[in-house]
């Protein structure tokens, strides 16, 4: 991006607030090597945004590590569409690491929660496969 001295040499006006705002907009973050673990961007994107929810909780709730996350909410936290959150959920229990649950009568929030001990092993095998004779 310019500075407001090159942007003035090419004759360009300064950036509208709401562009501003837009382009330096939070960024979604993630842990790469969940990318490795699940084979797909938008499990470990998925993956990466219930861990944080997970370290959020009350210390009370964190010990059962279930948490209730809105679709509208996934949908900010994440920026991927139902469908691709359906795919990465979907994914993520086949290969163990996911769990979901409705608690109540109807229409009773999805709750979700990660496997942390099936997250751990099939961490510390892909950690081993890359990193074996280097540490």
């Amino acid at each position: 991006m310019l500075n407001t001295t090159e942007r003035d040499a090419v004759g360009m006006a300064p950036l509208p607030p709401a562009l501003l705002l837009e382009v330096f907009d939070e960024p979604i973050l993630f842990y790469r090597c969940y990318v490795t673990l699940t084979g797909s961007v938008t499990a470990a994107l998925v993956l990466s945004c219930a861990s944080i929810a997970t370290e959020q909780l009350p210390d009370d709730d964190r010990d059962t590590g279930w948490f209730t996350k809105t679709s509208a909410e996934w949908q900010v936290d994440t920026g991927l569409t139902r469908t691709e959150l359906e795919t990465a959920r979907r994914k993520l229990k086949a290969q163990g690491l996911w769990h979901e649950r409705r608690c109540g009568p109807p229409p009773s929030p999805l709750q979700y929660r990660i496997d942390q001990t099936a997250l751990y092993e099939q961490l510390e095998v892909q950690a081993q496969r890359r990193w074996k004779g280097l540490v």
